[in-house]
């Protein structure tokens, strides 16, 4: 059960954090300096070829809908992680969790 969880918790939240990225070509990423913008592309790129149906729903006409969605998912997953690692005290105090 727990390896199911950490894989749900993996695939969340890349969603939830490509979800939060600017497009490639937005100018906001002009000042960011190279090495980082490689490496952001790349995991973006990982993303898109990895969560290929997912990150399509986030382009779409209901993409903020998937957002929430999968942003609640993984709030809930650490929730039971959380839970199950430390307490379910400690799993109350972080929620909902969803630092990526």
């Amino acid at each position: 059960m727990k390896d199911l969880l950490k894989s749900f918790e993996e695939k969340y939240s890349t969603l939830v954090w490509y979800a939060c990225k600017h497009p490639k070509d937005d100018p906001s990423w002009d000042d960011v300096p190279a090495d980082i913008m490689k490496g952001a592309f790349d995991a973006m790129d990982d993303a898109e070829s990895t969560y290929p149906e997912d990150i399509e729903d986030l382009a779409g006409r209901d993409g903020d809908w998937h957002h929430g969605f999968n942003s609640g998912v993984l709030a809930a997953i650490r929730l039971i992680m959380t839970a199950e690692d430390e307490s379910i005290e400690a799993a109350v105090d972080n929620f909902p969790e969803l630092d990526t």
